[in-house]
C-alpha cells in the first residue's frame, strides 16, 4: 500500500507540474537533462501544446514502463499506472505548458533570449521507480532564474516527466 501511495504521489506531481514540448528525447545521464530542458524552453515562444507534449513521457510510455518486468515493478503499482487515462494526462501536460508560458510572460522572459547556466540534480528511488529531481538555472538579461524538473529512468535512459514554472533565483 505504501508503494501505491508513493506512486500516486509521483503521478500527482506529474499531473500538477508537467508541461513542455517538442520531440521526446531520452538522455543517457542525469546531467544531460539540463540541456534537454533548456532546448525545450528556448522554443516556448513558438511551441504549440502538441509540440510541448512530445518532449515528455507519453501515457503509452508510462504504460510500457508498467508492463516492463525488468523494472521490477509490483503488480499493484503496475496496475495503478496502467489505469491512468491518456486524455486526462494530456490535459495536465497542456495545463503545465500554459502555466510556464503565463509565468514566463509575467516575468517578462523572452524564451529565445535565455542563457543556460547550470543543472543540479538528485536521484531518488520511489518504490521501484528511479526519479531524477533537478533544478536548471538560466539567465535572461543577466537575471538568474530557476526551473524545477523531474525525469524518470525507463530502463534505458532518462525521460522528461515534468518542467515546473520559472522563478527568480535569489
Amino acid at each position: 500500500m505504501k508503494i501505491l501511495i508513493q506512486s500516486f504521489a509521483v503521478l500527482s506531481v506529474v499531473f500538477l507540474f508537467a508541461s513542455c514540448g517538442g520531440e521526446l528525447k531520452t538522455v543517457d545521464k542525469p546531467e544531460d537533462i539540463g540541456p534537454q530542458v533548456f532546448a525545450v524552453l528556448e522554443d516556448m515562444d513558438e511551441m504549440t501544446k502538441a509540440q510541448f507534449r512530445q518532449h515528455f513521457l507519453t501515457i503509452e510510455d508510462i504504460h510500457a514502463m508498467a508492463k516492463n518486468k525488468s523494472l521490477g515493478m509490483s503488480e499493484e503499482m503496475s496496475d495503478f499506472f496502467l489505469a491512468q487515462d491518456k486524455e486526462e494526462y494530456d490535459e495536465d501536460l497542456d495545463e503545465g505548458f500554459k502555466k510556464i508560458g503565463k509565468k514566463g510572460k509575467k516575468l517578462g522572459i523572452e524564451w529565445t533570449q535565455i542563457e543556460y547556466v547550470k543543472f543540479t540534480s538528485k536521484i531518488r528511488i520511489k518504490g521501484e521507480i528511479k526519479q531524477c529531481d533537478g533544478e536548471m538555472t538560466f539567465k535572461y538579461r543577466k537575471i538568474p532564474f530557476v526551473i524545477e524538473t523531474q525525469s524518470l529512468y525507463d530502463g534505458s535512459g532518462w525521460s522528461l516527466l515534468n518542467i515546473g514554472k520559472p522563478k527568480k533565483a535569489y
